[in-house]
């Protein structure tokens, strides 16, 4: 008979997952995650009640509907203040089990119910892998005694539990870098290697504004090596934030290192910051309170994000503009030769960020 693997248990594969999402999502009581037959995989607490199973009933049911509605299945009550919503749990079409999450509070619009489930969203890939690692019993026959028995379809690799994990390790150190203002800052001029180079002289020198993250665990991360967990778990804005806010600090504190220098610093800015009010109003009170040449300062977004969202950066762009900033759209270099007479220059500047110009 084929035995079932015993080496990861439900425990030991979803907890970090679920217990990371409930870490960052204080708004979630509790929390459980069910196989495709409703066995409970894993669960924060003993909490379910009949409604509970009646609603991962529902999913089960017809998983394929319910993935339809983006706000998933609801049950609310006011006794008790509660709102109770099921997701199924997909990996790319295949369908997992269910999630089951508990909040405070009731919601009273359908928008509510849209932003508690957004809150989830960039948890339930992971979720989703680690719950088909135990997937629905399927059928194998015990070639000694020719009767069936039943056992656990082991899918998720081992290299998969391991990537999981380090993604949410790695969540845990940003949620704290951006809480802690451990981030670093790196200012990296780019310089003609050329004296004679048309194309560097009379023009002001251009200092890229590039964030890393200091690890114990991993050593010192550069953004490439970070940026994708940022952007799935929706933290853009706030580490765009930390970034502008740390950058205009290093100026005020060093105006002797670059004002001489004909300097101006170019900062990208995320697709997800640009369509954001309240981001727009948080760098203009930056900026203006600053107090420095904002000629200086030079804001990037993306061809595809400045696309996306063309209302929103325009109406970003000529508020910069009108400040004596630059502003631009990063395109995709399809040639890079030209670029080649040039290089980077590495200058680590750590910065803080918890006083200054926008603490």
């Amino acid at each position: 008979m084929t035995q079932l693997p015993t080496h990861e248990s439900p425990e030991s594969v979803l907890a970090p997952l679920a217990r990371g999402l409930l870490r960052r999502v204080p708004e979630i009581l509790s929390l459980s995650i069910h196989d495709t037959l409703g066995h409970t995989l894993w669960s924060s607490a003993d909490f379910l009640l009949a409604e509970d199973h009646a609603l991962i009933a529902e999913v089960l049911e017809e998983p394929h509907d319910v993935r339809g509605q983006s706000g998933g299945l609801w049950w609310e009550s006011a006794d008790s203040a509660r709102a109770r919503c099921a997701l199924a749990l997909y990996d790319g079409d295949y369908f997992c089990g269910v999630l089951l999450a508990v909040f405070s509070g009731l919601t009273t619009r359908e928008s509510d119910r849209a932003d508690r489930v957004t809150s989830l969203t960039a948890a339930l890939p992971g979720l989703s892998q680690a719950a088909r690692c135990f997937d629905v019993p399927v059928l194998d026959m015990d070639e000694a005694s020719g009767t069936t028995t039943v056992v656990a379809a082991l899918r998720f690799e081992q290299e998969d539990i391991a990537k999981v994990e380090r993604e949410e390790r790695l969540l845990d150190l940003i949620d704290r870098a951006l809480k802690q203002d451990e981030f670093t800052l790196h200012l990296q001029p780019i310089v003609a290697l050329r004296e004679d180079d048309s194309c560097a002289q009379g023009n002001p020198l251009i200092v890229e504004v590039l964030i890393r993250l200091p690890t114990e665990e991993f050593g010192l991360l550069a953004s490439n090596e970070f940026i994708d967990v940022v952007e799935r778990h929706g933290l853009m804005p706030k580490m765009d934030r930390w970034v502008i806010r740390a950058l205009l600090v290093w100026m005020q504190r060093n105006r002797e290192r670059w004002a001489d220098a004909n300097a101006v610093f170019s900062v990208n800015l995320s697709g997800k910051s640009v369509v954001r009010p309240d981001f727009r109003n948080y760098l203009e009170h930056c900026l203006d309170k600053s107090g420095l040449p904002l000629t200086s300062l030079r804001f990037e977004v993306a061809e595809l994000d400045a696309g996306a969202a063309a209302q929103e950066f325009a109406g970003l762009a000529r508020s910069l503009i009108e400040r004596g900033c630059e502003v631009s759209q990063r395109f995709r270099v399809s040639e890079p030769s030209h670029i080649d007479d040039f290089q980077f220059l590495e200058c680590g500047i750590q910065v803080g960020a918890q006083e200054g110009a926008c603490a």
